[in-house]
């Protein structure tokens, strides 16, 4: 769920994994391990954790591994693999599609019937990145608003949600800080309707926006869709549903 501005948070815990394949005899690979751990023993990354992974792209031989078993967050490298992912399955020129449908008969106007939504993963939907292609939303905010006490170390309120969220719970367990920086974090699972707010933000803050991704994009599409129809006018009944769309 975006929770929008707070500080764009970017979950910088110092991890880097870095996935090469590299065409080396094994006479040749102790050079370059020095130098990765000269790299990791550096100043600049003495509070990271690293994770390391070569291995000869012919044979599939192992040639360096650092720290194997250690635990660590994906960081913005990943990217690549999936970028390189979609490339190969879905080809250079495939775009995504959000569809807008029905099913049923139209009389006088009147949609005897279902109106459907059939999204198909599109990354630029409601992005305000990309404007153009927010055609049937006038605009996508996801916050969580967060007012914190005068003094440090107590509990703070959430003020309001935006957009509604239907059928969410919060637990905000999110205290007042004498530091002046964005250190709440939401957690949750996909498609779980439960959030935890954890730790701190600054205090006397009457306003205090904080980012989270969304629980079920899709319902909250509908949901707000729905909202929108109501709002120009257009009377629809009946209940919302969600179904996984048939592919091919």
């Amino acid at each position: 769920m975006n929770i929008p501005n707070l500080h764009r948070k970017i979950f910088y815990i110092g991890i880097l994994c870095l996935f090469a394949k590299v065409g080396l005899a094994q006479n040749k690979i102790a050079p370059i391990q020095q130098k990765i751990i000269n790299w990791q023993t550096s100043q600049e990354l003495a509070n990271a954790s690293i994770g390391i992974s070569v291995s000869d792209i012919q044979t599939g031989e192992m040639l360096f591994i650092s720290e194997p078993k250690l635990s660590l967050v994906p960081a913005s490298i990943l990217k690549l693999v999936t970028t390189a992912t979609a490339l190969e399955v879905f080809g250079p020129d495939y775009q995504f599609k959000t569809t807008i449908s029905y099913s049923g008969t139209i009389r006088n106007d009147t949609l005897f019937g279902d109106l459907q939504i059939i999204g198909g993963g599109d990354p630029t939907l409601g992005s305000k990145y990309f404007p153009e292609y927010n055609y049937f939303q006038e605009e996508w905010v996801k916050e969580i608003h967060l007012k914190s006490e005068i003094e440090a170390s107590k509990q703070t309120k959430i003020v309001k949600i935006v957009p509604e969220i239907p059928n969410l719970e919060l637990q905000n367990e999110v205290l007042s800080s004498d530091l002046n920086s964005d250190q709440a974090y939401v957690f949750g699972s996909p498609l779980e309707g439960r959030r935890i707010i954890r730790g701190t933000i600054p205090k006397n803050k009457p306003a205090f926006i904080v980012k989270a991704s969304v629980p079920d994009p899709a319902a909250l599409l509908a949901s707000e869709f729905r909202k929108r129809l109501s709002a120009n006018g257009i009377a629809v009944s009946g209940v919302t549903k969600y179904e996984k769309a048939k592919v091919g």
